[in-house]
């Protein structure tokens, strides 16, 4: 039996996921049950995707595991299937608390409390989980744990923000033994997959993403040791061929992504990778010596052709930077995945 059971929620298609061929592990969750396992508690992990599991078959599992605190992420197209399977776990008489963590969750937490959970965890949650967990068994008052929200006699409250994790070195690796890493894959390429984070936060503030909200505004990023430590520790492990870096930016400190790159060469690791770019971060000198190290394709946020549509969204790029990007990564040999965004 877990002390703790953290759960992905059972998803219809994903049409992203089919289109691109993309099954990516849960990081935010994995973090979390490494924090936790670090202080002595057991976690298991249920990533329902990857596992192909319903409803049905998750509730199934948490009645086996029988948890003291129940964890589910979820972000904003998930959360119809996060509600009906905490409406399962209500209606099943299960009483381990529910506790919701994610995008969703923390930009609408009164929505998500009446939808079912007992606790929002509301943005970063690894400190945030651990204490909430700590004051559950102790009988503590809830309102002395930061950054969670919570229903009183129907009334929400929300305790006070969270700060962010500064020194992202001090956290452990995400616990990817709790994950069926089998069954990842990334663009369809037979290669054992995961994804990784060397850091959070973003500057640009493009006022269509939530991901400054979220994180804030400042950048926060692992050393490039601990980050090409934790790229041995996957191929060791898990025998990771391919990892995708799910960072928002992982291009916009050039001479940290040179450090990168030159560590990875000077350990002479065998990987293929790809990450996430700016238009406006990708000189052809960089981008040569990044494909020299293994990357192989780059994420790029194009947004729009329509310069006013770009400067609407403060995105701070002018339409000559996309294109001669884009001509960088053919000259470079790097495949380029371009994200537009539609209607805005």
């Amino acid at each position: 039996m877990a002390d703790v059971l953290l759960i992905n929620p059972p998803e219809s298609t994903n049409k992203y996921r089919t289109f691109l061929n993309v099954l990516a592990p849960p990081l935010g969750i994995a973090y979390i049950a490494a924090v936790l396992e670090e202080n002595g508690i057991s976690v298991k992990i249920i990533d329902a995707p990857a596992l192909r599991m319903g409803i049905e078959e998750v509730l199934g599992e948490i009645k086996r595991e029988s948890p003291k605190v129940i964890g589910i992420t979820c972000t904003t197209p998930i959360m119809p299937h996060a509600s009906k399977l905490m409406k399962r776990i209500k209606e099943e008489g299960i009483d381990a608390p529910i506790v919701c963590g994610g995008n969703h969750p923390t930009f609408c937490d009164e929505d998500t409390l009446r939808s079912g959970a007992d606790f929002v965890v509301r943005g970063e949650g690894e400190i945030t989980f651990l204490e909430l967990y700590r004051a559950l068994e102790s009988g503590e008052e809830p309102e002395k744990v930061k950054g969670i929200s919570f229903l009183k006699n129907g009334e929400l409250i929300r305790t006070e923000e969270r700060e962010k994790i500064e020194d992202l070195d001090s956290l452990p690796f995400p616990a990817r033994h709790l994950l069926p890493m089998d069954r990842y894959q990334a663009l369809g390429l037979p290669h054992k997959f995961t994804t990784m984070i060397a850091s959070r936060g973003c500057p640009m503030g493009c006022s269509f993403c939530a991901s400054s909200a979220f994180h804030g505004r400042k950048l926060r990023i692992r050393s490039v040791e601990n980050v090409v430590d934790e790229i041995e520790h996957v191929i060791q492990e898990y025998g990771v061929e391919f990892i995708t870096f799910m960072d928002d930016t992982f291009t916009l400190l050039r001479n940290w992504v040179e450090k990168f790159c030159d560590e990875i060469l000077r350990r002479e690791i065998k990987i293929k990778w790809g990450a996430t770019a700016r238009v406006d971060r990708m000189s052809l000198d960089l981008l040569k010596k990044m494909k020299k190290s293994g990357c192989v394709a780059l994420f790029v946020g194009v947004e729009s052709g329509d310069q006013e549509i770009l400067d609407r969204i403060t995105k701070n790029v002018v339409l000559d930077q996309t294109k001669r990007a884009f001509e960088n990564m053919r000259k470079s040999g790097i495949l380029s995945i371009a994200s537009v965004a539609i209607g805005y």
